[in-house]
């Protein structure tokens, strides 16, 4: 966030402390409400430092979703609102760490014992999210898999940057943002989204927690995309063949590029886990036990405690559904007793729009459409017409761009497109200048020669 951020000390009824937490446009802040109850407040950044107003209605339709889920492995959002030019809600206040920071990449893999426990309440939670609650996730990964203190699994997710994603992929650039080793291929070719897509990328969490290996792994977010839509994913007994293969069945079933061959529901996929596992899940005191150590560990090998993150849940995405009752009193919009103690936003303007559902878009080839036939004429005796001469379809390709580290605008051409990382943009055959511009003005340009049918692709680095 930029400098001109003012740090509030209260929002609410909530007094903030120390800062636990950072994101993109936001903080976030231990806290204590009026009654002595412990909270975590995430407060987006002000008007002037980036938070459109966009951003604080859809941060707000976030809070709204998330106080209707209740589910003991969903963490709580508890209540928020709009003060001093800031959007903020409270949430539930945890101890303990992100399976990200728990868990070792480039390492061993877990026990299966552990790795089961861990996947039967991952699992439960998306059944709860999926089949109660019509909601889709779209961001199941390791940072957003939290583990506390007592062994509980608990899925969270972060707002902030799911209101930015959802602002890129309403473009029509075909731009996706978000966490591409673990999203599914439907995402990716902006096909319509169900529960199925969480299962995809849950079922990568699995492979890593198993094999202690990412599975998709390249150098860029190109080559990432490429890779989750056309490259082998290998077995976990590839590396771990003590694992029984009646599991690698199941989890390689999850990883299928099309959704129909996966299996159809949470419930499904969890009991399926279970029965091939061919042990006990670990219990919530034995994953507990296991994150002390992990915990202990990573500190060690850092020379500083493992950071507590704390972060908003995963109210991403919603299918089309009923809403909870609301009312205005006062001006502030108030979700029905029905969410089980109510919850209170400040209303920005009109009524809140029910949650907003954003695939994202990837650009199908432009064709234009063919002339209409020629108007036969009834014969006569004048001479007939030449026959209309049809301009012959012209070549083209694909052009995938990326730019690292940091993202850019990508003109082509001339014309904005938007910005990176663009996949598979169809363009002209023949030759292209790319115009590459950062956030902060950097600009970059190169020529590209793209061939009939093929992808070229070009990384702007800075």
């Amino acid at each position: 966030m930029g400098s001109r951020t003012t740090d509030a000390t209260r929002l609410g009824p909530y007094t903030l402390g120390r800062r636990i937490g950072r994101g993109g446009m936001g903080v976030v802040y231990e806290a204590t409400a009026d009654d002595g109850r412990r909270v975590a407040v995430k407060q987006l950044a002000a008007s002037e430092d980036g938070a459109s107003g966009v951003n604080v209605q859809r941060f707000l339709d976030e809070a709204r979703l998330g106080a209707q889920l209740e589910h003991p492995n969903i963490v709580r959002t508890l209540e928020g609102g709009v003060e001093g030019g800031h959007a903020w809600l409270a949430m539930e206040r945890l101890s303990g760490a992100p399976l990200s920071q728990a868990f070792r990449v480039s390492g061993e893999g877990l026990k299966l014992e552990l790795a089961l426990g861990i996947a039967v309440q991952v699992l439960d939670a998306l059944e709860y999210l999926h089949a109660q609650k019509n909601v889709i996730h779209r961001d199941v990964k390791p940072s957003n898999v939290f583990i506390t203190d007592d062994g509980t699994v608990k899925l969270i997710d972060f707002g902030i940057a799911v209101a930015e994603s959802l602002d890129a992929t309403a473009t029509a650039t075909g731009a996706v943002r978000g966490s591409f080793p673990f999203v599914s291929p439907e995402y990716l070719r902006g096909e319509p989204l169900d529960g199925r897509a969480d299962l995809f990328s849950f079922g990568l969490v699995l492979h890593e927690l198993l094999t202690g290996a990412r599975v998709f792994d390249q150098g860029n977010q190109a080559a990432v995309v490429s890779a989750i839509l056309f490259g082998v994913i290998a077995p976990v007994r590839a590396s771990r063949p003590e694992v029984p293969e009646a599991l690698d069945v199941e989890l390689m079933m999850v990883l299928s590029r099309e959704k129909g061959g996966r299996h159809a529901d949470a419930r499904t996929f969890r009991e399926a886990l279970v029965a091939a596992a061919g042990v006990v899940p670990a219990s919530r005191g034995e994953i507990a036990e296991w994150l002390k150590g992990a915990v202990a560990e990573r500190a060690q090998e850092t020379g500083a405690p493992v950071p507590v993150v704390v972060e908003a849940p995963g109210p991403v995405s919603a299918a089309p559904r009923s809403r909870a009752p609301l009312f205005v009193v006062g001006g502030v919009l108030v979700v029905g007793a029905s969410l089980g103690g109510g919850f209170m936003l400040a209303r920005l303007s009109g009524d809140a729009p029910a949650p907003v559902v954003v695939a994202p878009v990837v650009v199908a080839p432009v064709v234009s459409p063919p002339p209409p036939p020629a108007v036969q004429a009834e014969p006569e005796p004048a001479p007939v017409a030449a026959p209309v001469q049809r301009p012959a379809k012209r070549a083209s390709g694909f052009l995938t761009v990326d730019a690292q580290p940091t993202w850019a605008n990508v003109s082509i051409d001339g014309k904005l497109i938007g910005p990176t990382p663009l996949y598979k943009r169809v363009v002209s055959a023949g030759s292209h200048r790319v115009d590459a511009v950062t956030a902060d003005g950097r600009k970059k340009s190169k020529t590209v020669s793209v061939t009939k049918d093929q992808e070229a692709r070009l990384l702007f680095e800075w």
